[in-house]
């Protein structure tokens, strides 16, 4: 349940999703950004009905279907917009990749709609620049609470206006949000090589870490301390990179 401060917060991020889906935000299909996470989860093993994965923040969470295709797993979503939920049940999305029905729910990052420990995976692509530098600690940690093992998140850097609103309310260098998860959660960090990840032309690199606000990608991933060691050895056993059968071809914001 929501606290006073927590429902403010929660009304300002509906007003501000509210006013931009007025204007089409989450009217896109788009599976974009996230569906490129699937090669590296396929790598580290993480498919099949034994395994269930959560999208923070899917928006109409149109990959979904496309991970439960490929992954064969129970798949789940959440997102803060009613609207973006509203798109995803008229799409017929919110029973349809899971097994522990609803698949999707409406919430907060820094109040995830689920019992502690529900999921094995978590991934966030291009969510968390969106959430406000004072949420972040409560973000990490609920993340921390609702999954078992493993979060691979993929982070946009630096400014993203849309109808004069500044939509990236984080803007920090890859060193910042390695400290925010590993200092708010029970995280290791999975040092994943900068070529497994989908777009490594796109990443953060050092000389991009001094720049002021460049635009790239912050590739992180993190495992919890039981199954660190584990996925550090399927990691390092990666000959080649799996593939996907749907690669999104538009961009994300």
């Amino acid at each position: 349940m929501l606290n006073r401060a927590d429902s403010r917060r929660d009304h300002q991020y509906t007003k501000l999703y509210s006013e931009l889906d007025a204007h089409g935000y989450h009217s896109s299909n788009s599976t974009a950004g996230e569906i490129e996470l699937i090669p590296l989860l396929k790598a580290l093993n993480r498919t099949g009905p034994e395994h269930s994965v959560l999208s923070l923040g899917c928006g109409v969470c149109a990959a979904l279907p496309v991970y439960r295709s490929e992954l064969r797993v129970d798949m789940y979503g959440t997102d803060v917009s009613t609207v973006a939920y509203q798109h995803a049940a008229d799409l017929g999305r919110v029973n349809s990749t899971c097994s522990a029905k609803p698949c999707l729910r409406v919430g907060m990052a820094f109040a995830i709609p689920w019992p502690s420990a529900s999921f094995d995976t978590a991934v966030s692509s291009d969510v968390m620049e969106h959430v406000a530098e004072a949420d972040i600690p409560r973000s990490v940690s609920e993340a921390s609470r609702v999954v078992r093992c493993l979060l691979l998140l993929a982070i946009a850097r630096g400014s993203s206006v849309r109808n004069g609103i500044e939509l990236h309310a984080t803007q920090r260098n890859t060193s910042w949000w390695r400290d925010s998860y590993t200092r708010n959660g029970d995280w290791v960090e999975l040092d994943v090589p900068r070529q497994r990840w989908p777009r490594p032309r796109e990443a953060c690199t050092a000389e991009d870490e001094k720049a002021k606000r460049p635009r790239c990608t912050v590739y992180l991933a993190f495992a919890k301390p039981g199954c660190h060691r584990a996925l550090r050895r399927q990691l390092l056993g990666i000959k080649r990179m799996p593939r996907a059968n749907h690669l999104p071809l538009d961009p994300v914001d």
